[in-house]
């Protein structure tokens, strides 16, 4: 999937490039400490969060959940433009 977020017959579109994908496998329960670390439940997957490790973890979440290639892309550039309000709650 995000293969395809990152492949452009046009060549990269560097929005999506400027951010890190993890894909966290909420069937193995080691990755549950990493979801919890990240203030999420496996209730709330499949899911996309943008994290800033700063400080503390700034968050940012998508306003819809479109997991399709250009839901992701438009999820990213509106962070890249500004445009996600920080999240308080996973």
């Amino acid at each position: 999937m995000f293969s395809c977020v990152l492949s452009q017959d046009d060549g990269c579109v560097c929005s999506v490039c400027q951010v890190l994908f993890i894909y966290i496998d909420i069937n193995d329960d080691d990755n549950l400490r990493v979801l919890e670390f990240f203030g999420l439940k496996p209730e709330e997957c499949p899911t996309l969060r943008v994290i800033k490790l700063e400080e503390d973890l700034v968050k940012y979440r998508p306003a819809s959940l479109d997991l399709s290639v250009s839901g992701i892309q438009q999820f990213v550039q509106d962070y890249l433009d500004g445009k996600l309000k920080v999240c308080v709650h996973g």
